[in-house]
């Protein structure tokens, strides 16, 4: 055999050695990553259960909350529609409301007593624009109790709680 037919094998076969010898090494390194692969997909997949199920619950959460404002602007929107019509019907005549705020009379020292004091007695009942502002302060406590009741329901949605 010629010599470069020998060196050629042994080139050969140094490379088929070599080959065999890194394969066995990228081997062992192969098994231990896809360990560690395998490890890290069933981490992801707990993380992922974990994550859909936080998903979930937040998505209930928010559909509560939507309802309990839905609900809250539906009620603040009828209040403030019956404050409207009622002062409207108030101005129309249509609604009158009791009787004015009276003072006593009071007599004066060494005078006789009046029939009435201040404009009371000349105007029974309201005026319109006591009227309307007596409406208007009741339409705030009433929107306040509204306000009051959806912070609650929304305080109930965080923590929780079945409404």
């Amino acid at each position: 055999m010629s010599k470069y037919v020998i060196a050629a094998l042994c080139a050969a076969l140094l490379a088929a050695t070599g080959a065999t010898l890194h394969y066995r090494g990228n081997a062992a390194r192969s098994d231990a990553q896809a360990e560690h692969v395998s490890a890290q997909l069933e981490q992801a997949a707990s993380d992922l259960v974990i994550a859909t199920g936080e998903a979930a619950a937040y998505r209930t959460q928010s559909q509560a909350l939507n309802e309990i404002g839905r609900v809250y602007e539906q009620n603040r929107q009828a209040a403030q529609r019956a404050a409207d019509a009622a002062i409207a019907d108030l101005r129309n005549g249509n609604l009158r409301l009791q009787s004015r705020f009276q003072c006593p009379p009071v007599p004066a020292e060494g005078t006789a007593t009046g029939a009435s004091v201040g404009d009371g007695g000349a105007h029974p009942g309201f005026t319109e624009q006591d009227a309307a502002i007596a409406l208007r302060i009741a339409g705030d406590g009433d929107e306040a109790i509204h306000q009051l009741a959806a912070c609650q329901a929304v305080i109930r949605a965080y923590i929780g709680e079945a409404q």
